[in-house]
């Protein structure tokens, strides 16, 4: 068979709603053909036409849940004349697309789209390990000399919290945008610098006829900044601002760092240590702008 053209009728498309509620949708054609020695199986066979089980798609709508469930072809009782003389067979070629069912006698209902779920949001408690030389009062831990300790790992509580949402496309391209970072406005209750970035994890899953990244977005808050908080110490001081060593009373380097008061100068052996301002190790960032829940 030669097809010689095939046309969407001018009525065409056209729907309707079940009792059940499921839409019915008909996309109708009419194909001129060459040959009346073929039937309505070569014309089905052509791939001309919406197949059996391929879903909704009609200019710039798409539905994967409506389906074509059949094809009839009927061929019109008169035939015509093609532009060049020859004659033509005409044939009426009806789509008709309804909502998939699993079986006969469940009503068609439409499966839910897993992209419109809600986000999911999970936390609880922890705790974390750093390394310190500071009590419970932010004050450096001394010895009965006021000599600090090397810093010693010690526990902190933390809040972890988690959300998960399901998206189009996958955070590959944008992950490390975030993870590793800290807030750089308060968010989630907590202030600048509080909330750490600990990971974004993601699936692809396939669900109802839909491709989706199952996307998992995890962070830390501490009532301590992610800052890194020292001693002053060091084997130079500043004088006459002028970095010199060092020097012990018998005129030798010392072989241990020597307390510091915060601006370069050396503190006496008995003077209490003093700790540095907080140094910023995280990069910040504005985690506002991953369109998250605004509470947990």
């Amino acid at each position: 068979m030669t097809i010689l053209a095939v046309t969407e009728n001018r009525d065409s498309p056209s729907g309707s709603t079940t009792f059940d509620g499921g839409p019915v949708y008909f996309r109708e054609f009419t194909a001129y053909c060459s040959s009346v020695l073929d039937g309505p199986k070569t014309l089905l066979g052509s791939g001309t036409f919406p197949s059996v089980g391929s879903s909704w798609l009609y200019g710039g709508e798409t539905d994967p849940f409506v389906i074509c469930q059949s094809i009839s072809v009927s061929k019109q009782e008169d035939h015509g004349r093609w532009t060049d003389g020859t004659t033509c067979y005409i044939w009426d070629v009806k789509c008709e697309f309804r909502v998939e069912q699993a079986d006969n006698t469940t009503p068609p209902n439409i499966p839910e789209n897993p992209l419109l779920r809600p986000v999911v949001v999970r936390g609880g408690t922890g705790f974390y390990t750093e390394a310190s030389q500071k009590d419970k009062d932010d004050k450096p831990v001394t010895n009965s000399a006021k000599e600090t300790f090397p810093p010693y790992e010690i526990e902190r509580p933390l809040v972890e919290f988690e959300f998960v949402r399901n998206e189009l496309s996958s955070p590959a391209s944008f992950a490390l945008n975030y993870v590793g970072k800290i807030n750089q406005t308060t968010i989630w209750g907590g202030a600048a610098k509080t909330i750490r970035c600990q990971g974004i994890t993601w699936e692809k899953q396939y669900e109802n006829g839909y491709e989706f990244f199952q996307v998992t977005y995890k962070f830390a808050y501490r009532e301590e900044k992610w800052q890194l908080v020292l001693v002053d110490n060091g084997f130079n001081e500043v004088v006459s601002s002028k970095l010199k060593p060092i020097l012990l009373d018998d005129g030798s380097r010392p072989t241990e760092p020597q307390k510091l008061n915060g601006s370069g100068v050396k503190l006496s052996d008995t003077a209490d240590p003093v700790l540095l301002p907080p140094f910023n190790i995280y990069k910040e960032t504005n985690f506002a702008s991953l369109g998250l829940p605004t509470s947990i």
